[in-house]
């Protein structure tokens, strides 16, 4: 008898202890069956919605991301806009910056950080992981610039240049002298 036969003939109801439960190898697969066929059936009942949807003249990838937009919850959602906000206003696709909203695991981080905290002293703080809070300073660096940073804004005019006599040549190139101030 090979390895794999005697495993299949093996297989059988043969308890397994967990815990103080006893389950068999038999149940564990029927589970796992039952299981199988819920996904094989959500994946078909899914896809016939799509075709209906799309039947109605309605965009299927719009639909789903609408889904996952409203399983989404509230502050989670409205950070997440805020970031996609800011980045807009940055890029000068956006007029001004966007606000966090204030309850917000966010907008705590990136006042902790703001006041210097190190990312260690934030995930502590506020009792999250060190990756979820390098996460969400990675975010928040996108809330602490100046406001001249925006590509809408022109760029500060150089200071005028200074007054030449009348017997300089234009050279183009500045000088290190000082130049006096006319009141």
């Amino acid at each position: 008898m090979t390895q794999q036969t005697m495993l299949r003939t093996d297989i059988g109801n043969h308890p397994i202890h967990n815990g103080g439960s006893v389950m068999t190898d038999k149940k564990i697969r029927d589970f796992a069956d039952r299981l199988t066929k819920l996904a094989d059936a959500y994946k078909a009942d899914r896809a016939a919605l799509l075709a209906k949807a799309k039947n109605a003249n309605i965009e299927p990838a719009a639909l789903q991301r609408l889904v996952a937009w409203m399983r989404k919850d509230e502050l989670v959602r409205l950070e997440q806009e805020a970031v996609d906000d800011q980045y807009r206003f940055l890029a000068g696709m956006l007029p001004a910056p966007a606000h966090l909203p204030k309850k917000g695991e966010l907008a705590t981080a990136a006042a902790l950080y703001n006041d210097g905290l190190p990312t260690r002293a934030v995930a502590k703080k506020m009792g999250i992981s060190l990756g979820k809070a390098h996460k969400l300073k990675v975010k928040a660096a996108a809330f602490n610039v100046q406001p001249h940073v925006n590509m809408n804004n022109e760029p500060e005019p150089a200071s005028p240049p200074a007054a030449r006599t009348t017997g300089e040549a234009d050279t183009g190139m500045e000088t290190s002298m000082p130049v006096a101030t006319v009141n």
